[in-house]
């Protein structure tokens, strides 16, 4: 949600066409600077510091040897959602709700959350 591209940078609220409940701010990228996927560490260096990434990229899917295929939390630390709670991480919404995003969440959901004007609308459970 904050970071509309490299060239403009920041997003402004009123940006945010999806709504700020359906919209990630920020989520939970656990573990860094090693790498990990399904909760081992694996070779390799994931992008950004310890515990944030100053270019704020998210990818959804975009991770080793567990695929695109139906993994999408908690799969990699590499830009991704993760986290070390037992099936799920937490992702900050743009109404500054917390959320826990459970390790089963499809890519769907996941995708429409990461955008802020892809014109999606998601329910999450309480």
């Amino acid at each position: 949600m904050l970071k509309v591209n490299n060239v403009t940078g920041l997003a402004k609220v009123s940006h945010v066409s999806d709504g700020l409940s359906n919209t990630i701010a920020y989520a939970e990228v656990a573990g860094r600077p090693v790498t990990y996927e399904k909760g081992k560490i694996v070779a390799g260096t994931p992008s950004g510091a310890g515990w944030a990434n100053e270019v704020q990229d998210f990818t959804v899917g975009n991770h080793g040897t567990y695929g695109p295929a139906g993994c999408f939390v908690n799969c990699s630390n590499d830009n991704e959602i993760y986290g070390f709670h037992s099936g799920g991480a937490n992702i900050l919404l743009g109404d500054s709700s917390v959320r826990y995003l459970v390790e089963s969440t499809g890519s769907f959901t996941v995708g429409a959350l990461a955008t802020a004007r892809g014109g999606e609308s998601v329910t999450l459970p309480d």
